[in-house]
């Protein structure tokens, strides 16, 4: 009964640690960016976050802002930002999950990782 209890303990502890660890460990945004590039990479990041379905927002532990390419010719509407965002989203441990491209007009996946 005690190895049971330790066996359950431990995993439940990897578990939690799974979880809670990538938040600590990959950053919302891997650069700091400034201007209009750095209210494109909250844009996205709020985006990304908030517009897939709950298995994804359940499966999801970590959401990092990649990459902000400068583009002109996409500014985001009233906003004052502008740029092509390159974001990364992580499951359990930090294994990387979904990749997007987002647009002032659109986001698109380009990767999966292991996800159906």
């Amino acid at each position: 009964m005690n190895k049971l209890l330790i066996a359950l303990g431990g995993s439940m502890l990897l578990l939690v640690l799974g979880v809670v660890l990538p938040r600590f460990v990959i950053p919302e945004r891997q650069a700091e960016w400034s201007g209009p590039e750095a209210k494109a990479a909250q844009l996205a990041w709020n985006e990304i976050k908030y517009s897939r379905g709950i298995p994804h927002q359940v499966a999801t532990t970590q959401i990092s802002v990649v990459s902000v390419d400068p583009d002109p010719d996409c500014n985001w509407g009233l906003e004052q930002a502008s740029g092509i965002v390159t974001v990364q989203t992580y499951t359990i441990f930090g294994i990387p999950a979904e990749r997007w491209i987002v647009t002032c007009s659109s986001a698109y996946q380009v990767s999966n990782g292991w996800w159906p």
